[in-house]
């Protein structure tokens, strides 16, 4: 878990330097998210407070999400969220 969490925290090294916004907090979702172990280790790893959302499957409202915009039931990103 340890090296997955550093991993991850390279990744989000990556982002800030091309994006120059820097990231404050984690939000963890699936089942990752469910172990109070594995959020500790993430949050150890990247420095950050880590915190779950109330939706635990993101990805699949993402995708929910994805399909309402997609098919015109909302007109937009920010409209559907």
């Amino acid at each position: 878990l340890e090296g997955l969490a550093y991993a991850l925290r390279e990744g989000k090294e990556r982002s800030e330097r091309r994006s120059s916004v820097p990231i404050t907090e984690l939000r963890v979702a699936g089942g990752g998210a469910q172990s109070a172990a594995a959020m500790q280790i993430t949050a150890d790893g990247f420095g950050l407070p880590a915190a779950r959302p109330h939706v635990t499957e993101a990805s699949g409202l993402g995708a929910a999400i994805d399909a309402a915009v997609g098919l015109g039931l909302h007109p937009s990103f920010e409209v559907a969220v």
